[in-house]
């Protein structure tokens, strides 16, 4: 089979809709239409020629809105800059204040974009990196884990590394998480034959709860009795550093839950996992400092508490500290924390001779939504500039009204089944680029409503956009918007301008379910 025919395969597996005009490419450069009426995309990797369409879309203008656009140099070099700032502090690990230093690896997450090309730009940037700052990859769903399995098993080349299914797990997950991890080992085995290099690709699990712990050893054990290879489930163990929605808290009954599964024959601790959720209700940056700050001291008490509580119970547990911390992987953070984790750790008297003694931990961010950005990162100051947000919905102007209820109101062509109602700290339900304090106030279910939110401005709302004329929208939160749509129209825009007439060069299909 072909490349293009392998990529339709595994989207198809994936439980992604191919597209009904164009299937194109990781890493397509142009679209050229050839003397001969098709449609030529070439690629880094990939060559995909199509049929011409007469109602394929070239351009932006040419869309049906709403529509989800994705401006490919926004989203690439949104990339690069996580891609440097994990590349710089793995190389700059040193220290001459006698502070411990430490060094971030990179595990993306993938829920915001759903997308081979996503990923691919994820663990490469604009280029210039090579994907040794990845770790690996998170996932929500199991489509998006079916994805990374794809991903993984048709680019041999990627450096090894390992997926996380991550929610806490539940009894329904297992099986297909199961399968899953069998057709990677299979593929690795094959893999290692040829390459004579290990290029084994662990599915890991997040628990925070005694009973899963029973739940994940009753399923291995009925695997066992239908005649399958005895395994374990590799774990992250889920703790709760301050945002309160899930893991074990970090005291006694966190202790007894990681105990638990260190007793465990059928899992395997690899590491510990917290997020900075909280961070998005702030835009100060000293608090984003504070937060980050205090996320990496809960885990380095929590760590100290761990090897203290074995020490002096070591008769009753028989757990050795070392072989715990050993590779032991601390994996933190969120878009707005991002760039706050601090590198360097002098909070704790005890926490620079710990990590003499565990000197092979290794630490991690995990940011997904930095890809896109959105209205709500703008608000947290975790997007410096508009022209940083990659994913827009594409909507008209199908309305115009000035009463004294309506006052130089416009409406919208996009609702809450293209944006959802999520809102934002700075009020309205999505903003208006390019047009000064304009945001959209009221919205039903394929409609919005928008106006200036002060009198700031002289202009006419209604003569800066007459009617039919197209506008791009930053969503207040771009996870859910982008959730919306099946296909996402890909432009390759340094300008970030988003113009009517800018070419539409890829259309990225988004794994869809859970």
């Amino acid at each position: 089979m072909d490349k293009e025919g392998d990529r339709e395969r595994l989207l198809l597996e994936s439980n992604a809709r191919p597209s009904l005009m164009r299937l194109l490419s990781i890493n397509h450069k142009s679209a050229q239409k050839g003397s001969d009426g098709t449609t030529t995309t070439t690629t880094g990797t990939l060559k995909s020629t199509s049929a011409n369409d007469d109602d394929a879309p070239f351009s932006l203008e040419d869309l049906p809105t709403p529509a989800f656009v994705i401006n490919r140099h926004a989203f690439a070099g949104n990339c690069q800059r996580v891609l440097d700032f994990c590349t710089y502090t793995t190389s700059s690990t040193s220290t001459s204040s006698g502070a411990t230093s430490t060094a971030y690896k990179l595990r993306p997450h993938i829920k915001t974009h759903k997308t081979l090309e996503g990923i691919h730009l994820q663990a490469h940037g604009t280029g210039k990196s090579s994907s040794h700052a990845v770790n690996g990859f998170v996932a929500s769903t199991i489509p998006e884990v079916k994805l990374l399995v794809n991903y993984y098993t048709t680019n041999s080349t990627e450096n090894a590394g390992s997926i996380l299914y991550g929610i806490p797990i539940s009894e329904t997950k297992l099986p297909p998480l199961f399968v899953l991890q069998q057709r990677l080992d299979d593929w690795t085995t094959r893999q290692q034959n040829k390459a004579n290099k290990d290029h084994h690709i662990p599915i890991h699990i997040l628990i925070d709860h005694p009973q899963q712990v029973q739940m994940v050893e009753q399923f291995l054990a009925k695997q066992e009795q239908q005649s399958t290879p005895a395994a374990t489930f590799s774990v992250f163990c889920k703790l709760d550093t301050g945002y309160h929605r899930a893991g074990t808290t970090c005291d006694k009954q966190g202790i007894q839950l990681v105990t638990a599964i260190l007793q465990s024959k059928a899992l395997r601790l690899v590491g510990f996992y917290s997020h900075c959720g909280h961070a998005y209700d702030v835009e100060d940056q000293s608090k984003l400092q504070e937060i980050a700050n205090t996320d990496m001291n809960t885990i380095q008490q929590f760590l100290m508490h761990l090897e203290q509580h074995w020490n002096n119970n070591n008769n009753n547990n028989n757990i050795n500290p070392q072989q715990v911390f050993d590779k032991c992987i601390i994996s933190v953070g969120s878009t707005p924390s991002l760039f706050h984790h601090p590198t360097n750790h002098n909070n704790s008297n005890e926490w620079p001779a710990f990590q003499q003694r565990h000197t092979t931990l290794q630490f991690e961010i995990h940011p997904g939504n930095y890809t896109l950005y959105d209205r709500q990162q703008l608000h947290t100051s975790a997007c410096a500039d508009p022209q940083h947000i990659a994913g827009r919905v594409l909507s008209r102007v199908i309305g115009h009204y000035d009463d004294d209820h309506r006052p130089q109101t416009v409406l919208l062509d996009a609702g809450a089944t293209a944006l959802t109602k999520e809102t934002t700290p700075q009020g309205g339900m999505a903003a208006i680029a390019s047009v000064e304090n304009v945001d959209v106030y009221r919205m039903s279910q394929e409609a919005s409503m928008a106006r200036r939110h002060n009198n700031s401005s002289n202009k006419s709302l209604l003569e800066e956009l007459p009617l039919g004329s197209m506008v791009t929208l930053l969503p207040n939160h771009s996870c859910l918007a982008a959730a919306c749509f099946d296909t996402y129209y890909v432009i390759d825009d340094p300008s970030c301008r988003f113009l009517p007439e800018t070419a539409i060069v890829e259309e990225w299909i988004p794994v869809k379910g859970w």
